[in-house]
């Protein structure tokens, strides 16, 4: 170390004048020890520019104090270092003191290397007044000086006066903070896990700077520069650190660990062996690396139940219960029964930055990477099972089913999603298995309400496999559960899924009819499944069957006044308007809305549905006027119920374009589609029913161009996943024909004959040599006089020789064969 000299002349470009001792000599200073920064950046650092601008903010306002405040290992230290020597290259005169403050002793020997670096005279034996001379120094400094507190976890340090071991007792008496003035010349920086340290040493919140995890493009960066060329893909990366939530500690980690043992460990192999274990290197080799022990650290302070919610929107009212309730059966200590200590805890996990409170202030988040390593954590210290169990009771407890007047404590739903990993072996004896199977059962029916599907077939799909392994194959609960997940599959809207859906919902009903009886309400659910997934293959005849069963049932239950379910009525109603009686449909429709009405309120998604149907049968009817306010109200309750995007708020917008001015509509539809094909996707019926529509609106403007190509992708998508002779195929029919109809509009005469006869054929050999479809084909085959001929025949054989539509058509006949005989 450089030589001091104490109360010398100064002597040369070395030394600058320094502070009057408290001797009453002058101290001076070398220039190259104007620092005592621990180590540099290095080459591996990455910028993050915003916060180091906020950082320089805060410092240049008065107090002249600013925090950082984050999770260990997030790279406090790293942005602490940079900033010092940045400001090191700017401002080469600043004094700038370095100081491990994590324990009392830590700061004592910084301070001490502070008046050794200073040159103080070594006449602090007596340690308290060591830290009074560096105080007096930095107070009375006429140039400018940064001191750097890192690790300032613990306010205890600065403020506690309980004696410890390894201080003197001359400081441990003296709470640390005093030492720290507040001068003009003077900024304070501390880097801190604690929240709380953070307001008071930063003398107030608006003085914090949190720091989050990285974005994606520095994550990347840095993963790189640790790692090295690897020979791998940019999207393996890529993939690689999104999985680590881009905090710096775990991108670290992880590349130290391949580049260490490669080849015969990838970036790829690393991210499969980390989705499979859902935490990062804790008990691998690079486990006893510092950064991992600081969140260990922590975790041995706070032990209890948050380690199996999801890391994010954790409910407290959850949290409580868990304090309010005891279970005497049970070999956890549940005995917290008040609400102070469940908010003291709180507090702490905060301070340490292990969760945040939501802007809602209802809702805890915990950052996911830190609940990988808790749950490892537990693991090594064998209690994650007690705790796991902990969790489940809790969940079964508190998840009602998914009926509207819940969905406020639904919110619960990302917590119970993880637990599809969960196996047969994990779950001890036959109650525990039952409840838990009907816990996953109850939070799929509430993601498929919300219209989050493939979430719910998840839950669906691992409740009816626990149902086998834990009760048995032919237990009433696992065909309660299959005809739950046939709901959803009917929901996905997908051909591949109703085949499945159908023998679901058939497995479920007869199994329920044979251990239930058929008037058992689960027995009866199953039955309308059942039903909707025959309508959905086109078995109308047989779905009618079974909707008029189960409304039997219904009413030998109730009484035979009784008008029947929403949903039965509905499924009725819906055979009706697919067979072209839109009168009976509007019947049953009306029907459905009153039962809903008066059984789940007027407010209800079932209420909301009925509503819909009865509308859609209006304006099929033509009843536009009738239809629009009707519309109006259900586009208005889904928004609110649901959002924008749901499912069922998109079908109601569509048919609210369906009722506008055809410019309003194009606009509306072409929104809704792009909106269906994001959600459902394109082979989703609604979202083909939305392109007919589109369609429609673009032929009534003339736009034949384009609707010629949405016809041509309807056909194709429809044709491919029904087939051509499909027993639900009118639709298909129907839009080949208007492609047909198009194509002739543009001149393209022999393409339309080749299509509009392939039409003809199909028609006649699906639906009938006389069934009314075909005369909308051989209408716009009527430019051939042989096919106007048959057409006209076949009008008078279905409607009869006096309809309009007949008289019409004959008149138009016989003026083609007058001009037919004028050109020969």
């Amino acid at each position: 170390m450089p030589s001091t000299v104490y109360n010398g002349p100064i002597s040369g470009q070395n030394f600058v004048a320094g502070a009057l001792a408290t001797h009453g000599g002058v101290m001076n200073i070398h220039l190259a020890d104007k620092t005592n920064l621990p180590y540099s950046s290095g080459p591996d650092y990455i910028d993050r520019p915003i916060i180091l601008d906020l950082l320089q903010e805060k410092l240049n306002q008065s107090p002249s104090r600013a925090a950082l405040v984050g999770l260990g290992g997030i790279r406090k230290s790293k942005l602490a270092i940079r900033y010092a020597e940045k400001l090191h290259e700017e401002s080469p005169e600043t004094y700038i003191f370095w100081v491990n403050s994590a324990t009392k002793n830590t700061f004592v020997q910084g301070f001490r290397r502070i008046a050794e670096k200073l040159g103080l005279p070594k006449a602090y034996e007596a340690n308290t007044n060591m830290l009074s001379q560096v105080f007096n120094w930095l107070r009375d400094e006429e140039k400018h000086w940064v001191l750097i507190l890192d690790n300032a976890n613990d306010l205890f340090v600065f403020r506690d006066q309980r004696t410890t071991s390894d201080v003197p007792p001359a400081i441990d008496s003296e709470v640390l903070d005093s030492f720290l003035p507040q001068t003009g010349n003077g900024r304070i920086l501390i880097t801190t896990r604690s929240q709380a340290t953070a307001r008071i040493l930063a003398l107030g919140p608006e003085n914090v700077v949190l720091v989050d995890e990285m974005d994606e493009h520095q994550a990347r960066l840095l993963f790189m520069k640790k790692l090295g060329p690897s020979g791998e893909s940019s999207e393996i990366s890529r993939e690689l650190v999104l999985a680590l939530n881009c905090i710096p500690l775990a991108v670290s980690q992880a590349a130290a660990y391949i580049r260490k043992l490669r080849p015969r460990v990838t970036c790829a192999k690393f991210l499969e062996n980390f989705n499979d274990r859902n935490f990062i290197v804790v008990g691998s080799r690079v486990s006893q690396e510092v950064e991992i022990k600081t969140w260990q650290i922590t975790f041995d302070q706070i032990r209890h139940e948050r380690r199996f919610f999801q890391p994010q929107e954790i409910p407290d009212w959850v949290l409580q219960k868990y304090y309010s309730e005891k279970d005497e059966s049970s070999s956890i200590d549940v005995s917290h029964d008040n609400e102070d200590e469940f908010e003291d805890d709180l507090a702490l996990l905060r301070d340490y930055s292990l969760v945040t409170v939501a802007q809602d202030g209802k809702s805890l988040q915990m950052h996911s990477l830190v609940q990988s390593c808790t749950r490892s954590w537990l693991e090594a210290s064998h209690e994650e099972h007690k705790w796991r169990r902990c969790f489940y009771r809790l969940m079964i407890k508190n998840y009602p089913e998914a009926e509207p007047e819940n969905w406020g404590v639904c919110e619960l739903t990302p917590h119970v999603e993880p637990l599809v990993t969960t196996t047969a072996a994990q779950l001890e004896g036959f109650n525990e298995a039952s409840d838990f199977i009907n816990l996953l059962r109850r939070t799929g029916d509430y993601n498929n309400a919300m219209g989050n599907l493939e979430a719910a077939l998840k839950l669906m799909r691992k409740a009816e496999e626990l149902a086998v392994q834990k009760l048995g194959q032919h237990h009433e609960q696992v065909y309660i559960v299959s005809a739950h997940k046939a709901k959803v599959l009917l929901d996905c809207g997908s051909e591949q899924f109703n085949t499945e859906a159908e023998e679901a919902a058939l497995g479920a009903y007869r199994g329920l009819t044979s251990l239930l009886g058929l008037d058992n309400p689960n027995t009866r659910y199953a039955g309308e499944i059942y039903a909707i997934s025959l309508e959905r293959t086109g078995k109308l005849d047989e779905a009618q069957a079974i909707y008029v069963e189960v409304l039997e049932s219904q009413k030998r239950v109730t009484s035979p006044e009784f008008m029947g379910s929403s949903f039965t009525l509905r499924g009725l109603g819906n055979i009706a308007y697919r067979n072209g009686d839109y009168k009976e449909a509007e019947r049953f429709y009306h029907l459905a809305h009153q039962s809903s009405s008066s059984t789940d309120g007027l407010t209800s998604p079932s209420t909301l549905v009925n509503l819909y149907r009865v509308a859609l049968v209006l304006v099929a009817q033509k009843k536009g006027e009738e239809a629009e306010p009707i519309i109006d109200e259900v586009v208005e309750r889904n928004n609110e119920m649901f959002g924008p995007e749901h499912p069922n708020t998109l079908l109601a917008c569509n048919l609210q374009a369906a009722n506008l001015r055809f410019k309003e509509a194009e606009d509306i539809r072409y929104r809704i589609l792009e909106a269906q094909k994001k959600v459902l996707g394109l082979e989703h019926p609604s979202t083909i029913w939305t392109l007919r529509g589109y369609r429609d609106v673009l032929l009534l403007q003339g736009k034949w161009d384009a609707a010629e190509e949405i016809c041509r992708q309807v056909w194709e998508t429809q044709r491919r996943i029904l087939g051509p002779e499909h027993p639900d195929t009118l639709g298909v029919l129907e839009m080949v024909g208007v492609v047909g109809y198009l194509i002739v509009e543009l001149g393209q005469l022999e393409e339309a004959d080749d299509i509009l006869h392939e039409v003809l054929e199909l028609q006649k050999r699906v639906l009938g040599p006389e069934h009314p479809k075909i005369l909308n084909t051989l209408g716009r085959l009527g430019f051939a006089e042989s096919i106007f001929r048959e057409r006209c025949q076949l009008e008078q054989r279905i409607r009869g020789p006096t309809h309009p539509d007949t008289l019409m058509n004959l008149e138009k006949f016989g003026a083609c064969q007058n001009r037919s005989g004028e050109n020969e």
